[in-house]
């Protein structure tokens, strides 16, 4: 992660939410761009994580749902089997 854009916004998570990021250390950091034209993003899946931080930039006319329940990030609350490791967790659900 070499990108200065990247490593201050690293940075200013510990310095603007310090009590959520005391003793998590960034692990993993990635930036996706979609073409609205393709209708598609990230498939369902599980992140292994202390503290997980998704940002959307869009403007509001971006979201093209009607109802209350438009585009954006689902948060599943299910708990794995005890017997599965991350890897089943992430594949079988």
């Amino acid at each position: 992660m070499h990108d200065p854009v990247l490593l201050e916004l690293a940075k200013e998570l510990h310095t603007k939410m310090p009590r959520i990021m005391n003793g998590h250390h960034l692990k993993y950091m990635w930036a996706y761009k979609y073409d609205s034209e393709w209708e598609s993003g990230i498939n369902l899946h599980a992140d292994e994580a202390a503290v997980n931080v998704n940002i959307w930039i869009s403007t509001e006319g971006a979201d093209l749902q009607e109802d209350d329940y438009g585009g954006g990030l689902v948060v599943y609350t299910a708990k794995p089997k005890l017997s599965w490791d991350f890897q089943s967790y992430n594949t079988n659900t």
